[in-house]
């Protein structure tokens, strides 16, 4: 009885193993430069949530700190010697996000975005994400479920770096039809 129970820790053990190891390609000599977000032009957003969610920094910190692994440098909003470098664009288009936490509905957030280098598109992207909150989410403020949001579209965002292809659908969209 006690071998079956070895036998499984070791094999649920090398299984976890197997399942986490996620190896990522450093791009050699290549920085990756994340411009300022910005709102889109079109978005609905209340001033509220602009001035004190802070998305679009909060979208370039997730962004700059889970795609360090793949750069030889992450900066933000470097102008000079962008030569071999990767610059992303990229802009918050849509935010649902009515005040009073879950009580009012889950959150959303929808950006797009383009990757170039010396001037050529490498790639694009359109992402969202939702979320009621998680565990708990009745009891959390508007700006802590937007930031989930921010921070799992970053990780998206990241994902795609790694292969960028033009029009691709990140996040919540990649289950949708184009």
């Amino acid at each position: 009885m006690k071998l079956i129970y070895i036998f499984l820790i070791v094999a649920i053990a090398l299984l976890n193993g197997c399942s986490t190891n996620k190896t990522s390609v450093v791009k050699k000599d290549v920085t990756l430069i994340i411009k300022e977000v910005k709102f889109s032009k079109e978005v609905v957003i209340s001033k509220a949530v602009q001035e004190e969610c802070n998305l679009k920094k909060s979208l370039v910190k997730f962004i700059k700190k889970t795609a360090a692994p793949q750069y030889t440098k992450v900066l933000t909003n470097a102008t000079s010697d962008t030569q071999n470098s990767h610059i992303l664009t990229i802009e918050i288009s849509q935010v649902v996000a009515g005040g009073g936490g879950l009580w009012s509905g889950s959150k959303s957030v929808m950006i797009k975005g383009t990757l170039t280098q010396d001037g050529t598109q490498l790639g694009s992207f359109k992402g969202f994400r939702y979320s009621s909150g998680g565990a708990w989410g009745a009891y959390k403020g508007t700006c802590v479920i937007l930031n989930r949001c921010v921070r799992t579209l970053a990780k998206d965002v990241t994902q795609w770096l790694a292969n960028p292809t033009v029009g691709a659908r990140i996040g919540n969209l990649k289950k949708t039809k184009k």
